[in-house]
């Protein structure tokens, strides 16, 4: 009586994940997050602390620190974006002359996405150096 009830309920179980697997059948992820980490540097390639990591139009994400490092996350995007812009923006310019706000196009054409489910892809990322040019 015992292994009737145990092979039961591991029937049960196993009809639940198939189920629960049949009905995801279709559905594609409808949002995806992006990882951009590296750091900035001005012409001379010594790293600038302080610069605001952005996507255009939005508020920063995340400022230099000493090493020029920064690492910010899109998260909820497309889950087929090819192509991310970045904005760097000084946010303390030195003795009135800042650096010029750039943007960086960053591809993630065929990048591979990690801990998707099946409507999140999962996150991608990409490692970058900027340089930053004087106004």
């Amino acid at each position: 009586m015992k292994n009737r009830h145990t092979t039961t309920i591991i029937a049960a179980a196993l009809l639940l994940v198939a189920t629960a697997a049949c009905s995801k059948v279709g559905e594609a992820p409808s949002k995806a997050s992006y990882r951009v980490t590296g750091a900035v540097y001005d012409s001379y390639g010594l790293p600038i602390k302080d610069i605001g990591v952005s996507s255009i139009g939005d508020a920063f994400r995340d400022t230099t620190d000493g090493e020029g490092a920064f690492e910010v996350t899109f998260v909820d995007y497309k889950p087929n974006l090819d192509t991310l812009e970045v904005n760097f923006h000084d946010l303390l310019p030195r003795n009135g002359h800042p650096y010029a706000d750039t943007v960086v196009k960053i591809s993630f054409r065929g990048a591979v996405f990690i801990g998707g489910t099946t409507t999140h892809d999962g996150t991608a990322t990409q490692n970058i150096e900027v340089t930053l040019r004087r106004e």
